[in-house]
């Protein structure tokens, strides 16, 4: 199929035995991880993929897609066969878009928002497997690089289709979308993730609501009303096939198409359940704030037509990210990894659960930036650490260049045990000291801080394996 949608290319120059386009079975942009019937992609972006053209071919690579011919190329020739486009960035994007049309015929999700939405997508993959097999993009496969690629793997079969949509950019969402072509499409949240590049809460709403602007009049939009930004954009909405959802009973009269959900209690282990239309429905993951993307994927499986009362069934399948709300116990001592990423709202959260399983034990925080809120760092890391304040949290070792805003107001309000460096790993000894006898530990930060190195490193400090990963 994808020599299919490279015949459909405008413009392709071929260069070299063309009979080697007969087996590609997969497409690649990284040369590091190439499989031999790949076609590599030269795409044009931090790193330029021309540069890497001889290291796949030296890996078995026979097709290659190109857009500068370069003269070490010549040598090459009889290796490969060459296709020399305009834009290669833009070939990929045109032969994800021959698979959308042509191969992946199942219902498409697509979910995006400031925070939660890959916790949602995780949650909605689980239940739709139910159906049977699907489309899912992996990790952080959510832009125009990644999306695309996912979509190289439709296949005829696929019984549904869930995206991640991610930006930092206007028109971002919406390229994405009218990539995805979504039939059913959702926003989680808006939030402050991102401030750098849209100036304002209201900016990230309008690049967010890109997303609902380019679905199909006839697809179907689902709005978290209790967001206030989606609340109004629900109201101004001209289709009927919108649907809201709450946890606040206020709202549930706003139409016919609003429904209304009840916040649980959580089990030993912290796990919450929510009560939707008379079902009782269990997260499986640990947190207060996993109430609200349960509620998410919940709605995404009842307009994929899924028994309410299979969902919890079927979450207990899901599997869990090591990076991602990973709760490990080390003896007396339980750790919260939850390192993937970071935005004031998913620290607060994660300083909530860690308040609630830390169950008298002391209570430590190991918190690295936030990053991409540009002229805003210093007010969103200052709220940080007031957020610090209002859980009583018993010690914060804080690492990053922003997190010195935090720090600063921490001590400046005579924080008894708040210590700052630039690099997390050189808290792994304290921490240890400090915590050995018993405590709670929530590690988070955005993922360029790596703190999962911090993590890894002060798990090695007890020479032993955990005793359960949850």
């Amino acid at each position: 199929m994808i020599l299919d949608a490279i015949k459909k290319l405008p413009n392709v120059t071929m260069l070299g035995d063309v009979t080697h386009l007969n087996s590609i079975s997969s497409v690649s942009v990284d040369s590091r991880t190439i499989q031999q019937n790949a076609l590599f992609v030269a795409l044009v972006a931090n790193r330029n993929g021309h540069d890497f053209v001889a290291d796949a071919i030296s890996k078995g690579v026979q097709a290659v897609l190109i857009s500068e011919w370069r003269e070490e190329y010549n040598e090459l020739k009889s290796k490969a066969t060459f296709l020399i486009v305009h834009d290669t960035n833009q070939a990929l994007i045109e032969i994800a878009q021959w698979f959308r049309k042509n191969v992946l015929k199942c219902e498409v999700v697509a979910i995006t928002g400031s925070y939660g939405k890959t916790t949602v997508k995780e949650m909605v993959a689980s239940i739709l497997k139910t159906l049977g097999d699907g489309l899912v993009s992996p990790g952080n496969y959510n832009n125009l690089i990644g999306i695309p690629l996912t979509l190289m793997n439709s296949k005829p079969y696929h019984q549904f289709a869930v995206f991640e949509l991610g930006m930092n950019r206007y028109n971002e969402i919406a390229k994405l979308t009218r990539l995805v072509q979504p039939t059913i499409g959702m926003i989680t949240h808006i939030g402050t993730s991102h401030m750098a590049y849209f100036g304002s809460k209201w900016g990230i709403a309008q690049a967010k609501h890109e997303l609902f602007d380019e679905m199909k009049s006839d697809a179907i939009r689902l709005y978290n009303l209790d967001d206030e930004f989606l609340l109004e954009y629900y109201h101004n909405d001209p289709f009927s096939n919108k649907i809201g959802y709450t946890f606040d009973s206020t709202k549930a009269n706003i139409s016919s198409n609003v429904i209304f959900a009840k916040r649980g209690q959580p089990d030993e282990n912290m796990c919450y359940e929510i009560e939707v239309e008379n079902v009782k429905i269990k997260s499986p993951l640990e947190g207060e704030h996993q109430m609200e993307n349960l509620l998410s994927a919940a709605i995404i499986a009842k307009v994929m037509n899924v028994p309410m009362v299979n969902i919890t069934a079927a979450l207990q399948k899901m599997q869990k990210s090591e990076y991602r709300n990973n709760i490990v116990y080390l003896g007396p001592i339980t750790l919260i990894r939850d390192e993937y990423n970071a935005s004031r709202n998913s620290i607060l959260a994660g300083l909530r659960l860690l308040k609630k399983i830390s169950n008298g034990r002391k209570t430590i925080a190991v918190l690295g930036d936030v990053y991409e809120l540009g002229e805003f760092s210093k007010e969103e890391h200052i709220n940080i650490a007031k957020d610090i304040e209002e859980m009583e949290i018993d010690e914060v070792y804080l690492a990053g260049q922003a997190m010195l805003y935090a720090y600063e107001h921490l001590k400046k309000n005579k924080h008894k045990a708040v210590f700052y460096q630039k690099d997390p790993i050189d808290w792994v000894e304290q921490v240890y000291i400090a915590s050995k006898t018993g405590a709670a530990i929530l590690v988070k930060g955005s993922r360029g801080m790596k703190m999962e190195a911090f993590s890894e490193n002060f798990i090695k400090k007890f020479h032993t394996s955990p005793s359960n990963v949850k």
